[in-house]
């Protein structure tokens, strides 16, 4: 969707594809196009018109507290980094001019990147697969059938929110195995 100014994508799923998500935010900043916040519940992007610059895009995922959060961006700051936007309270977005050392130049610091964002996943796949199944459970249950349309209805919504939820988590999993495999080939 463009507007004049602004301009919303959808994203192409950071467990699956990140550095290619970071490569396509980096092209449209070439372009003039750049990240302002989350969209579309936070699977897609808002993007706003300004000078075409050459820009890297990277990610990290961090759940901070208020506290944390200022030394937090102040370390990135002093490495060149400058914070976007941060969704979720975990998922934090930097930028920086090309030639900026990598957030995570070395197989260990990537490896804890990985673990954090497994950590956060894996909290929020419990939450929505109890969630899910409670809803379907509720459903069968109840035996007015204006509530089990309702419970049905809401099976059916934490369904689809769920399978993404699963697959982004299994996605970080097979990241963690591989670099876990490898020596560093990302």
């Amino acid at each position: 969707m463009i507007w004049k100014d602004k301009r919303f994508i959808i994203g192409r799923g950071l467990a699956f594809s990140e550095t290619k998500e970071m490569q396509h935010l980096s092209k449209l900043a070439e372009e003039g196009w750049f990240l302002e916040s989350p969209a579309f519940c936070g699977f897609g992007y808002k993007l706003c018109r300004g000078e075409k610059q050459e820009l890297q895009y990277c990610i990290d995922y961090q759940k901070l507290t208020k506290e944390e959060s200022i030394d937090y961006f102040d370390m990135f700051a002093a490495a060149g980094w400058n914070h976007v936007m941060t969704v979720g309270n975990v998922i934090h977005y930097f930028t920086a001019a090309p030639g900026t050392k990598p957030i995570y130049s070395d197989q260990t610091t990537l490896l804890e990147k990985y673990k954090q964002g497994k950590v956060n996943l894996g909290f929020t796949s419990i939450i929505f697969v109890f969630l899910t199944i409670l809803m379907n459970l509720m459903g069968r249950l109840v035996e007015i059938e204006k509530v089990q349309q309702i419970f049905q209805g809401l099976f059916h919504i934490f369904l689809v929110v769920t399978i993404p939820v699963l697959m982004t988590y299994s996605a970080f999993l097979l990241k963690l195995w591989r670099l876990r495999q490898s020596n560093y080939h990302y």
